[in-house]
């Protein structure tokens, strides 16, 4: 048979179980007693009491009883620890009369009874009433000690409990960030999907299996990285982009020649590690509003660049900024998607990050991200030498800088 022993607790650890109410309370009343003994110890012997360490253990002895009286104060105010802080502090100024009266007792008792000093024999002999007003006295001037911890202790708990309260808030404001990019994360749009398989079964019936095998492919790829993995986990910014040509790819079947698209990437930016799907409502906005209702072809452009430590994401369209009836297609404020872009932004790269959004004078709407990179990547290779993916009938961009609206 074999025993297994616990390993014991470090002190620390013992202590930080104990409740905050509880904790406090002990702090404060052992910090008040230890700076009053050593006052009055410090106090006799430059003022120069006859025999001044004979009094050394008798005061810690009342000390220790008074601390013990404080303890027991706390402990029966205990179960208002809930209640409002007037309350508490009521309670404890009027329970402070009768523990600064016993305080006073044991004080009384501890010097002038049990075994007094000479000197208290010779200069302090008192009969019944000279005691009864002596130890009446006193306990007034202890009361103001025991409201002095009560109002320290009743300062500690509430600074304790704003705090827990700040850090309370704090947790659910992170728990809410969390659940809104899970949210988005696993969010896919109905109509997406009800649109790219209404596609993909015209395709089938005009017997273009190749074509429909392709979107068929992206369609499964774009919704593997969309739901696979850690929806907080950055990743890289080429990835990133890799989701959205997917996204644009399958698009591009259902709108045809109407949707046409340019990516490029700094590849000194390629690796700079970004929120997953960061991207996604600005190009679902840019099909939304810029393609679905046009009769001329649109064209996407994202671009990716690196400014010293900066990084700029830009996202236009060439799409028309007003409908039929002349009237704007799209709002200048954010909506929700854009606000919650904005909000991931600034919460993963800090409030210096920046979003605009606006509709851009050459025609069209353009959307900016732009952020301080602490990690410097690859020198910059200028932009002739970014990567662009685009439809393999069109010619390349050799410019993206001036391919953009």
């Amino acid at each position: 048979m074999t025993f297994q022993f616990s390993r014991p607790l470090a002190p620390s650890c013992l202590f930080d179980n104990i409740r905050p109410d509880a904790r406090a309370a002990f702090l404060s009343i052992t910090v008040f007693w230890l700076f009053y003994f050593a006052l009055i110890t410090l106090r006799s012997f430059v003022v120069g009491y006859d025999d001044p360490v004979e009094l050394l253990w008798r005061r810690a002895v009342v000390v220790a009883l008074g601390a013990l009286v404080l303890w027991f104060v706390f402990l029966a105010l205990r179960p208002l620890e809930n209640r409002t802080i007037g309350l508490r502090m009521a309670a404890h100024f009027l329970l402070a009369l009768p523990a600064s009266a016993s305080y006073a007792v044991i004080n009384y008792t501890m010097f002038y009874v049990v075994q007094p000093l000479d000197f208290v024999r010779e200069n302090e002999k008192k009969n019944a009433i000279d005691a009864v007003w002596f130890i009446v006295e006193t306990s007034i001037g202890w009361y103001w000690f025991f409201c002095a911890w009560a109002a320290c202790y009743l300062a500690l708990r509430y600074a304790a409990d704003v705090r827990t309260a700040e850090r309370r808030a704090a947790r659910w404001r992170a728990e809410a960030q969390s659940a809104q990019i899970r949210a988005l994360r696993y969010q896919v749009n109905p109509h997406f999907l009800f649109n790219t398989l209404n596609s993909l079964s015209s395709l089938i019936l005009k017997e273009r299996p190749a074509e429909a095998e392709e979107m068929v492919l992206n369609l499964s790829t774009f919704l593997r990285a969309t739901l696979d993995g850690d929806p907080e986990a950055p990743i890289p910014l080429e990835e990133e982009i890799e989701q959205q040509r997917l996204y644009l790819e399958i698009e591009r079947v259902r709108f045809g020649d109407r949707l046409d698209f340019r990516i490029a990437i700094d590849p000194s930016a390629a690796q700079v590690m970004v929120p997953p799907m960061i991207l996604q409502p600005i190009v679902e906005n840019a099909v939304k509003y810029a393609v679905a209702d046009a009769r001329d072809p649109v064209c996407i452009r994202i671009l990716a660049t690196r400014q010293d430590d900066h990084i700029a994401i830009r996202v236009s369209d060439t799409g028309s900024d007003r409908d039929d009836a002349g009237d704007e297609k799209r709002p200048l404020e954010f909506g929700t998607g854009l606000t919650n872009v904005r909000a991931r932004l600034i919460a993963c790269f800090g409030p210096d990050a920046v979003m605009t959004a606006g509709h851009d004078p050459a025609g069209g709407f353009v959307v900016t991200l732009c952020w301080y990179d602490a990690n410097e990547g690859a020198p910059d290779h200028g932009v002739d030498d970014f990567e662009t993916a685009t439809d393999p009938a069109a010619d390349p961009v050799s410019d993206p800088l001036a391919a953009t609206p």
